[in-house]
């Protein structure tokens, strides 16, 4: 499930908050007209200026206003709410967590924290939110679920799911929780492996050399892909290797599949034989090039295009695009997809090298838009660089 498109709280749940300030006790004239003309914001998005003359009059009066920190915890929650939609989910964040300190009581900026950390793939951060929405008596059981799924805690995610449809029935939870039983059901008897950085789940008698050998490929892969994008995701990578037929049945991917990752889960999923006999050959270039989707999404948080995401994956798994390019362009089709996104990926490191499409990733995730993240790194937007790349292919002598 992907939580980046808004916010999950309910506008009214926040107006509720925001009229938990009572009346002044004792302020001076000049401050009841101003909290009259905060009040008077109602359901309204307020602005710097109205958060600045609210965080004025707390610190003014604060003991004098019984309910005003509530308020204003509302003005943030709504503040908050209209950044991320506008795409500046930095600043989002400092809202929440100012709502959070100013109504630590209250259950609503808790659960607001919770959405706003898995958007950000903050799984940890997540999970302590929303139990604390809990423990004050507020929702947060599926936003629990989802946080514990991405840390591979499968079974207590499942367990959250089931205490919040044993109350009533949610069909955001039962989906979840049928998907989760079928992961359970795909991965049945299988061997596991882990060690801090991946859950590695494989098929065939157990093996513990073969097991250990693949965990070595896939840490050495994610430091170089660390060391690559200066970035790692903050849980572990659940590594699954399926046979062939398992896997087409596990994620509905065509005949021609090498491998998948899955951004909704984080989950890598691989079509091999058994390990009986050590790693199969070719597994080291699939490793890689689905570890490498698995840092793009985490880093991008979700918004890079699936072009530039299989460019990067093959660019990093070591392929290079060739005089076939542009005939594979001509084509279409999935053909098209994956040459022009290595072709792509190729131009943008000639313009600005790893380190801009690096910046470009970070760019994505700070803006929540490719548009503007082109904007900011390239100088032009996405459409425009994809033509400049196109032409200058047309260029080249067949």
């Amino acid at each position: 499930m992907r939580w980046s498109g808004s916010f999950a709280w309910s506008l009214a749940l926040v107006v509720a908050l925001s009229s938990a300030a009572q009346q002044p006790r004792s302020i001076d004239t000049e401050s009841a007209r101003e909290l009259v003309r905060l009040r008077e914001l109602g359901a309204e998005v307020p602005t710097e200026a109205d958060l600045e003359l609210a965080e004025r009059l707390l610190g003014r009066h604060g003991p004098d206003l019984p309910g005003f920190p509530q308020f204003v915890a509302g003005l943030y929650l709504r503040a908050a709410q209209a950044d991320r939609s506008a795409g500046r989910p930095a600043q989002a964040g400092q809202r929440l967590r100012r709502a959070a300190d100013l109504a630590p009581e209250r259950a609503e900026p808790w659960l607001a924290l919770a959405h706003f950390h898995l958007a950000e793939a903050r799984w940890t951060e997540a999970e302590a939110s929303a139990r604390r929405s809990l423990e004050l008596g507020g929702p947060g059981r599926l936003p629990l679920a989802w946080a514990l799924y991405r840390q591979d805690r499968n079974a207590e995610a499942a367990e959250a799911l089931e205490e919040l449809l044993s109350a009533g029935e949610d069909p955001a939870a039962r989906a979840l929780l049928e998907r989760l039983r079928k992961q359970e059901r795909d991965e049945a008897r299988m061997a596991e492996r882990r060690d801090g950085r991946f859950t590695l789940r494989f098929e065939g008698h157990e093996v513990a050399d073969v097991g250990e050998a693949i965990l070595d490929v896939l840490d050495r892969h994610r430091a170089t892909l660390a060391a690559t994008f200066l970035h790692e995701p903050e849980a572990p990578i659940p590594v699954i290797l399926f046979s062939r037929e398992a896997y087409h049945d596990a994620t509905g991917a065509p005949a021609w599949s090498g491998g998948a990752f899955d951004a909704s889960d984080g989950r890598v999923r691989i079509p091999i034989g058994g390990l009986d006999r050590g790693l199969p050959p070719g597994l080291d270039a699939v490793l890689i090039h689905e570890l490498t989707h698995a840092f793009v999404a985490d880093l991008s948080k979700g918004v890079c295009p699936r072009d530039l995401h299989e460019g990067l994956a093959q660019y990093l798994s070591g392929q290079r695009s060739d005089a076939r390019t542009l005939a594979a362009l001509e084509r279409g089709g999935v053909a098209a997809l994956y040459a022009g996104g290595l072709s792509f990926v190729e131009h943008l490191v000639e313009r600005r090298g790893f380190g801009g499409i690096r910046s470009l990733l970070e760019a994505m995730a700070e803006t929540r838009s490719e548009q503007a993240a082109f904007e900011r790194v390239y100088d032009r937007g996405a459409d425009e660089e994809r033509q400049a790349w196109r032409d200058k292919l047309h260029e080249r002598p067949r």
